[in-house]
């Protein structure tokens, strides 16, 4: 059994979801968990990817850092930007499916690669 927790850096929560990872590790059986080194899964997108899926202007999204709050950075954007069209804040796995090769490796580091062959293996 497998667990992939947000560590929450943008809520100062990190040493939280550490104990959580071992709490989890711990109770189950054969169970590992992974927290991610950036805040949240949303931290991963591309900026370039998300340009992409959603035809915005090359270039103009930022790069997202590792304790980055993007639900905000994307409200703020859209507001800057004037952007009218539904662009998610949260569960965007078009985003992720439109990244490519390059900017999978630029995004993920080598532990979560690790951990998800682990599971897929």
């Amino acid at each position: 059994m497998y667990l992939v927790i947000d560590s929450d850096k943008h809520t100062n929560n990190n040493g939280k979801q550490d104990r959580r990872a071992r709490d989890f590790s711990d109770r189950k059986t054969n169970g590992k968990a992974y927290v991610l080194k950036k805040s949240c899964i949303e931290n991963y997108y591309h900026p370039r990817a998300f340009e992409r899926h959603y035809g915005l202007n090359e270039n103009s999204f930022p790069l997202l850092g590792e304790a980055d709050n993007v639900k905000q950075i994307i409200k703020t954007y859209k507001a800057e930007n004037s952007i009218t069209q539904n662009v998610k804040e949260k569960n965007n796995l078009e985003v992720f499916e439109a990244m490519t090769d390059s900017e999978w490796r630029e995004s993920v580091e080598e532990e979560l690669v690790t951990f998800l062959r682990e599971i897929v293996e």
